[in-house]
């Protein structure tokens, strides 16, 4: 019944408020909200609205248009020091051709292998302290769950890393969280030790200026007060 109304603005209007009522768009996990997409074909049809008008007001007329976006680039200017080559020396990344012609087999391009398991770390709550009982009763309970990898899962030769040199993935040894703080204390105690002899030294160095002044001062007195008589 609304297309019967004498002006344009209230058949524009009351389509826009039907086509907002009636459109109930379905969840998707990857599609946007429901809102948006809703508003969008509100607002998609407001335009087609406004491109057949062709509206004689300005305020209008960047509705109508087809917004196009151009290329995107991007430029970043840094110095190059050659001295310093082969650091800082541009290269090409050794997968960089696999990569760009989509080549390169990646975890998830991979298939799925039958019985396959997947691995996930543990980490603990407690920012600084030593492990001393692990206790996987209740997560081995847990649906799906195979097994649990300790430090005993270490086969006898075998070695503790985790490919960074000196890092392990398992604490062998509690002395070496000490070394940093050690390091540390250290360095400010050598500081400490530094300021003290610098303020020594310059104190030293004022009350020897202060005594010659005042030796300066009282000899200039004592030979002027002997001209006299």
């Amino acid at each position: 019944m609304f297309l019967r109304a004498t002006q344009l603005s209230v058949v524009i209007l009351a389509a826009l408020g039907i086509l907002h009522d009636e459109i109930h768009p379905e969840i998707l996990e990857l599609g946007g909200s429901c809102q948006y997409r809703k508003q969008l074909c509100v607002n998609l049809l407001y335009k087609t609205f406004l491109d057949l008008y062709e509206s004689t007001l300005p305020h209008l007329w960047s509705g109508a248009l087809t917004l196009e976006r151009p290329l995107s680039s991007g430029l970043q200017t840094y110095q190059v020091k050659t001295e310093q080559f082969p650091i800082g020396q541009p290269a090409t990344k050794m997968t960089a051709h696999l990569q760009a012609t989509g080549e390169a087999m990646f975890i998830n391009d991979m298939p799925s292998f039958k019985k396959e398991l997947q691995a996930a770390f543990v980490l603990s709550t407690v920012g600084v302290g030593d492990i001393e009982q692990i206790d996987t009763s209740v997560a081995l309970k847990i649906s799906g769950i195979q097994g649990f990898i300790g430090p005993d899962a270490i086969p006898a030769g075998g070695e503790n890393n985790f490919i960074p040199a000196n890092y392990h993935l398992y604490k062998p040894d509690w002395k070496d969280e000490w070394l940093p703080p050690l390091f540390i204390l250290v360095t400010i105690v050598v500081l400490v030790v530094v300021v003290v002899v610098v303020v020594v030294v310059v104190v030293e160095v004022v009350v020897a200026i202060v005594v010659l002044l005042l030796e300066v001062v009282w000899y200039q007195k004592y030979y002027s007060q002997e001209q006299l008589y």
